[in-house]
């Protein structure tokens, strides 16, 4: 009996030896078929990189045990780089990876594929794992039938290229679910794009870290030891983003979103992890940092802080917002989510105290204080005589401002659109628009600081409309009168009447006249193609009365040293062709100090000529103009102003011509 025992372990011994399969190096060779039982000692490690720096592995991520992948890791961080079935995970550790001469599956025990490589020209020879990551099938001589790299997942490596019409994709949870997630890292003709459920928000070429260097079409997005590019079909950057030097990075799109690069400085340690770019950066920047229909603010410390929309309530199962229902009603009220309330005539009447409180007035008829259930102070719009235009303009406020939410947007509380009445309710802002603070029309006027507070204030909002919306929203009429004021500081854009939404495909768009004589961009003037350069001479022109404390006519103002660096930023956005005009993310960095100022190029603007200059009047009188102010604060950095470009556009327009009374 005890022999016959030690027999039967023996034999249990060399079966159980037997059992764990050899770890290749670079190469494999049909026919091979392996689990995740035959590789428990080597965590599902079958294949091995030259360098050791990558394993093809039978990869389950954290402590799950019903997902199982064919991934590519990356040894020093164990981050999976490749991902083959990630939308059809392997259910249990006697699931099978088959390498035969007609490709690679995976699948189930049973010999039912779950996921293959796509039909091939010829039978395969070797299965290969280079230094680089990539894992190739083979032929017979050698040629490559097919390669992980050109099917990436939701990571690229350094020496892979992301070609255009390609894209990233999220994991639903990286440390335990590798299937695909709702963001999206697009490469595109001109850009590289994050979405989320097709809505982008972050660009390559709106970067505050981004540089164009030429106007090619983009080929791929690739990342070398020296940063990240879009390339041309060239090989030459047409974008860039330069990190600090290292010989291997990694770039990813994360569960939340973010698209994350990190550097190893040795390849082959993983104490040598450094993250060294994030793209978006600010908290509020992803559609999902305060869940469902959640709205996302942020404090003076940077710090981001969630609240829902009126109407909706903070909801544990969605962690966003949900509908409020208030209980004893028959009918539930239907709510569209995004869209501000809708009140009737009666309602209005008692929040304005039947509009007791007259606060302004203009062409469109009468703004006056009142006061919601909630007690926060609203300014209500009532629009009078309006006209076939006027209706289309208020049609045009709700959709646009009542769909997005920034901290430099004027908010849209709610509507009144009952038989004939028109009103649009906003957030108060108690020291009214800039003009009065600004031309004396006040007795409160505006400091240096508070100037320079609303140019930042102001170019954040336009930027948010220009490169945070899709579709990209032009304002078509900032002016002072369109910027509104608290005592807290806080600086709003207002009035969307005039908007136009700018769709990707488009770079331009032809439209009737629009907006305000002074601050109207050349290419109005001429009818041709506005785009959101136009909007950045608007805010170029109001940039310069802030600066000057004054309309852009009339009596003379002095250059300082402080505003140098302004009026230098006012001259770039206001150049008489858009291609020379900065974007306005580019102006926030300006005016932010973030980025150096563009010189401008004061030959270029030949529609300013008579910028602060009466008629039949000339600088020997006293009086300076805005090229004159330009020469006197061209030392920007230590550098000349110098071009020997000309502009393109006409430079014989009259000051009524462009400005014109207002």
């Amino acid at each position: 009996m005890p022999l016959l025992f030690l027999i039967l372990l023996l034999l249990f011994h060399f079966h159980g030896t037997s059992a764990e399969a050899p770890v290749y190096t670079e190469y494999m060779y049909p026919t091979i078929s392996l689990s995740e039982l035959l590789y428990t000692k080597s965590d599902g490690t079958f294949l091995q990189s030259r360098n050791r720096n990558f394993q093809g592995q039978v990869y389950k991520p954290g402590t799950q045990q019903t997902r199982y992948y064919l991934s590519i890791l990356h040894v020093p961080t164990q981050t999976a780089i490749w991902t083959a079935n990630r939308n059809s995970p392997m259910p249990d550790r006697e699931s099978r990876v088959n390498l035969t001469p007609l490709g690679l599956t995976v699948g189930y025990s049973n010999g039912d594929v779950l996921w293959s490589t796509p039909t091939l020209k010829s039978n395969v020879s070797a299965l290969r794992l280079l230094d680089t990551g990539n894992l190739m099938l083979l032929d017979v001589e050698n040629n490559t039938l097919w390669q992980s790299f050109d099917y990436p997942t939701d990571t690229l490596v350094t020496n892979q290229s992301l070609l255009e019409g390609s894209y990233l994709s999220s994991s639903v949870a990286s440390d335990s679910d590798l299937s695909q997630g709702d963001y999206r890292l697009d490469v595109t003709p001109a850009d590289a794009v994050l979405s989320w459920m097709g809505s982008s928000y972050w660009r390559f070429s709106n970067d505050l870290s981004s540089v164009k260097n030429q106007d090619y079409p983009v080929d791929a997005l690739a990342t070398n030891d020296s940063g990240l590019y879009l390339l041309a079909s060239n090989g030459s950057a047409v974008f860039q983003i330069l990190m600090p030097t290292a010989p291997f990075h990694i770039v990813q799109l994360g569960s939340d979103g973010r698209l994350k690069v990190n550097s190893y400085i040795a390849v082959n340690s993983s104490t040598s992890l450094s993250n060294v770019f994030v793209a978006p950066r600010g908290a509020c920047d992803l559609p999902l940092t305060c869940g469902p229909l959640g709205l996302c603010s942020l404090s003076a410390s940077n710090s981001s802080s969630c609240s829902c929309p009126p109407q909706f309530v903070s909801s544990v199962q969605s962690s966003g917002c949900t509908p409020a229902r208030e209980s004893g009603d028959d009918i539930d009220e239907i709510l569209i989510p995004g869209l501000p309330q809708r009140f009737t005539f009666q309602q209005v009447e008692e929040i304005t105290g039947n509009f007791r409180t007259n606060i302004g007035s203009g062409g469109f008829g009468s703004v006056y204080k009142g006061e919601l259930p909630d007690k926060s102070e609203v300014a209500v719009k009532k629009i009078e005589g309006a006209g076939v235009q006027g209706r289309k303009e208020f049609c045009t406020e709700i959709a646009v401002i009542g769909n997005i939410h920034h901290v430099n947007l004027v908010r849209l509380r709610g509507y009144c659109a009952q038989s004939s009445h028109r009103l649009l309710i906003y957030e108060y802002m108690n020291r009214s628009s800039v003009d009065r603070s600004l031309f004396r029309l006040t007795e409160k006027l505006l400091s240096w600081t508070e100037r320079m507070n609303v140019a930042i204030g102001v170019a954040r909002g336009i930027a948010y409309l220009h490169s945070g919306c899709r579709p990209k929203i032009l304002h078509c009429d900032i002016k002072p009168e369109n910027i509104l004021l608290d005592d807290e500081g806080h600086v709003k854009i207002a009035d969307f009447g005039l908007a136009k939404l700018l769709t990707p495909e488009q770079s331009g768009l032809f439209t009737t006249m629009r907006g305000t004589r002074g601050y109207l961009a050349p290419e109005w003037i001429m009818n041709a193609a506005i785009s959101d350069r136009s909007d950045v001479y608007s805010f170029g022109m109001v940039l310069l009365e802030l600066v000057r404390g004054r309309k852009n006519r009339g009596e003379p103002a002095s250059v300082d040293g402080q505003s140098k660096w302004s009026t230098a930023t006012g001259g770039s956005s206001v150049m008489g062709e858009p291609a020379l005009r900065p974007n306005m993310t580019s102006v926030v960095a300006m005016l932010e100090g973030t980025m150096e100022v563009w010189e401008p190029r004061v030959e270029s603007l030949g529609s300013l000529r008579m910028y602060g200059r009466r008629k039949g009047s000339s600088s020997s009188n006293g009086t300076i103009d805005i090229e004159d102010e330009l020469k006197m604060s061209k030392n920007i950095g230590g550098s000349n102003v110098t071009s020997n470009t000309t502009s393109g556009w006409p430079s014989f327009m009259s000051e009524n011509d462009l400005s014109g009374p207002r």
